[in-house]
């Protein structure tokens, strides 16, 4: 199949199809930013349980004890480089959507063009 013929295949879907590949990667952006947001407020609320936990004075725990630290610091650290990902797998996502929008409109605009390739 030719760029051409995938460009008018997905040009005569409604927005709204199933088999729409512009629909597929906005949603898959948009599920890799609601990712991202859950990810940060999970870790952002374990931290904060984590800070109210160290200030109670029941607790067989001693503020600035080397444990409690470093696991703030390995939840800080999966929310970097996760939540990160995260957010650039929706960047590029949402790209490729945005991409095959103005493929389309390359294609309907210019079809000599593809009929070289």
């Amino acid at each position: 199949m030719s760029a051409l013929d995938f460009a008018k295949s997905q040009s005569s879907l409604a927005w709204s199809s199933l088999l729409n590949i512009k629909q597929v990667f906005v949603e898959q952006g948009c599920l890799f930013v609601l990712d991202a947001a859950l990810l940060y407020t999970a870790i952002f609320f374990l931290v904060s349980i984590m800070n109210d936990l160290g200030q109670q004075n029941n607790l067989m725990f001693i503020e600035g004890s080397s444990s409690m630290e470093k696991e703030k610091k390995r939840l800080k650290t999966i929310m970097i480089v996760f939540g990160t990902s995260y957010l650039l797998r929706a960047g590029f996502d949402l790209t490729i959507g945005i991409y095959l929008v103005e493929f389309q409109q390359l294609s309907s605009d210019y079809p000599g063009f593809f009929e070289l390739i």
